[in-house]
């Protein structure tokens, strides 16, 4: 094996756990953001500054999984 297909590999399993890691950090904005958006809550006692930066957070963190899991695709695609 080649040391260019291992680096390859490495680098897929690298990217691979940081797709994990951004997926469930999305996760974990989306729970944020529904407590936040809570239907029951009146209006006046919702935290719109909160609401917002949750939801900027989780529009920065879906770009970086796309971008990941990109490079994900181009190195499978690399390693067949």
């Amino acid at each position: 094996m080649s040391g260019e297909i291992q680096k390859f590999r490495g680098r897929l399993v690298e990217r691979q756990r940081e797709a994990r890691r951004l997926d469930m950090l999305i996760k974990g904005s989306v729970l944020a953001l529904r407590n936040e958006l809570d239907p029951f809550r009146a209006s006046e006692d919702l935290n719109g500054e909160m609401i917002a930066e949750l939801a900027l957070q989780l529009g920065d963190l879906e770009i970086q999984l796309k971008s990941v899991l990109a490079e994900v695709a181009a190195l499978r695609r690399a390693l067949e």
